[in-house]
Order: C-alpha cells, then structure tokens, then sequence
C-alpha cells in the first residue's frame, strides 16, 4: 500500500501486521509504499491504540488523519465471483496477505462453475489450505455458521501443524503437531438436517504407502456417533480406504497412492466411497443421530484428545456438504480448486 505523508514534517506512521505494532518515519509531503500493509484495517488510527502500543513521545506524531493511504495496483486481488470476492474481503478484514490475481482467477472460475452445477448453495463447509500464507487457511470459503466464522489452529506439540505453502498442511512431522477445529458443529449450524443427505471430502496431496490418518470429521466420545474420512493404505492387506460413518466401516481394496479426491456421500441408508470421482464401494448404512460436535481436520477429537493424526500427506481441500450432490459435478469443482 502507498502511503502519503501530508504534514511539511516528518512523522512516524503506525500499523499492525499479524498483531504485531509497525512503525515508520516518513519524511514530509513524500510517499512510500509498505509492503506488508495490505488493509486499512491494519492501520492505528486513534489515540488509545498508540498509547497503548508506545511510549506518550509518539502520541501526536502518527495519528491516520496526516496520512493518505492507497492500495498499490496490483496489491489487492479481485472477483467477479460473490463467494470469491466474500473470501477476499474476509482477509482484508483479518488483515492478511492476498492470494495472487492469479491464484484468484483460479477461484473464480471454479465457483462460476459451481455455481452454474448448483453446487455452491449445497456446501455447509469448504475449506481450502492450498494458499500463500498459513494464517490464510484459517478462512473458510463458506462456513454455514456465518461469515465471521473461523477455523482455529490448534498447536497440538511443539510449533502445531505443518505449513506447505500453495500446497497445504499436514499434522505432524514427529516433533511438532497440530490440527484444526472447524467451530461448525452440524445440529448448530448446518442450514438444514443432514442427516440421509451429506457428503465428507478432501483432497489429498502426497499419500505415500506407509501413512494413514484422519482428513477430518467428527466422534461421539462412545463412538456411536461418527462421520470420518480416513485415507488408508496398507501393503499388509488389501484395504486401502477407511471410511467411518455413523457406526459402520466401508473398506474397499483400492489403492489409494499419490494425489487425489477422495469423498463419501450418504444417500438413501448407502454410504459410498469415491476416489477421483470413481465409487469404490458402498454400505447400507442408516444414520442414527445428528452430531453436536464440531468437526476437526486433520484428526478427530475424542474426549479432548486426538486420534488418528495424518503423519505425512498433505491436505489441500475439506469440505461437508448437504443433499443428494451430484458427484460428476462435485470431483469437476474440487479438480478445478487445485488448478
């Protein structure tokens, strides 16, 4: 952003970054340009903030009323998409780094497509980590609880999750882990009962043969209660998928190596398993309850405690949805999100 000192004098500008209180002098009637000042939100413009982050020397000598700020040309992305455009404004607000035009242009074009399939308004949750900066991933591209929503990054050990930037994150490394809670719980804040109407997915970057673990989802503290995703490959056995649905397991003996999609639906009493947009099996399985635990990605949350942590893949996408969704369009949509 550009910054326009108007005063003959020069005087110390104040803004925040990641929280944090920046400062800088500027010389009289001279602009420069910050970098990492992005929003206008991030800029101290009052009295009591100043007092607050300095010492009463700077009280009168940073004050936003003797600057003009004006965001660089090529610092603030834009969409035509609604959704898009809703995301970017929820990380000025925050007060983040911008994805690129470019990443954005990626975007839109995978929601104008979700829009045109319809597929949009069925999504109760959809998160993508595949962005420039790790705060980034905490923005939700819908969360059905309401725009303020957010994703809480939980350290878990050591300095929390794994960030891959433009990729995504995986939860443990073996000294440091973490994960994230949704703060969506289904009988709160999906828009409409789920139940015989959902799906669950995720997309997965760099599953190796020797990892399993938990993209996502939530766990009664009994286990009577479950929705889980859990991209599983054994060489011991042929089960290479787990998928834990209200109570009953769908093992197929595909192979699950490399990147891909993988999502389940529950339809009708029948849970099926799609991996890149092929079922590789289903369950009767008839749902027995609504959940009133928030999901968590990247593990599942057992009486305070985790199970099932992703060791080594990366997590790009999590998303759950609402209705009978149309999977062609679906795997389409979430392909288009990793361009």
């Amino acid at each position: 952003m550009l910054v326009t000192n108007n005063d003959k004098v020069g005087k110390w500008f104040m803004y925040k970054v990641n929280g944090q209180v920046k400062r800088c002098q500027i010389p009289g009637m001279t602009t420069v340009e910050l970098p990492d000042l992005i929003s206008s939100v991030q800029i101290i413009k009052n009295q009591y903030d100043l007092k607050v982050a300095h010492i009463n020397s700077f009280l009168n000598r940073g004050l936003d009323g003797d600057f003009t700020s004006v965001p660089t040309s090529d610092s603030i992305p834009t969409s035509s998409n609604a959704t898009v455009q809703a995301w970017i404004d929820k990380i000025e607000l925050d007060g983040y780094s911008y994805p690129s035009q470019s990443k954005v242009n990626v975007y839109t074009a995978a929601f104008d497509y979700a829009d045109t399939q319809g597929l949009t308004s069925q999504f109760q949750l959809l998160c993508c980590f595949n962005v420039n900066d790790r705060n980034v991933m905490k923005i939700p591209f819908i969360h059905s609880g309401g725009a303020l929503k957010r994703l809480e990054e939980v350290v878990y050990q050591g300095n929390g999750l794994i960030f891959y930037a433009n990729e995504g994150f995986t939860t443990s490394n073996g000294t440091d882990m973490g994960y994230f809670r949704t703060n969506w719980v289904e009988s709160v804040d999906a828009s409409t009962p789920m139940l015989n109407n959902t799906s669950l997915g995720g997309y997965v970057l760099d599953q190796s043969v020797n990892t399993s673990g938990n993209i996502g989802g939530t766990i009664s503290s009994d286990y009577t209660n479950s929705t889980q995703l859990i991209p599983k490959y054994s060489p011991a056995s042929t089960t290479a998928v787990l998928i834990q649905s209200l109570g009953n397991i769908l093992a197929p003996t595909t192979n699950f190596v490399g990147d891909g999609h993988i999502y389940s639906t529950l339809y009708n009493d029948t849970l099926t398993l799609y991996i890149d947009g092929v079922s590789v099996g289903n369950i009767s399985s008839p749902p027995d309850g609504v959940s009133d635990l928030q999901d968590c990605i990247g593990t599942i949350e057992v009486d305070g405690d985790v199970t099932d942590t992703n060791t080594e893949y990366k997590l790009a996408i999590y998303y759950r949805t609402v209705g009978n969704i149309n999977t062609t369009h679906l795997n389409t949509f979430i392909n288009m999100l990793m361009l």
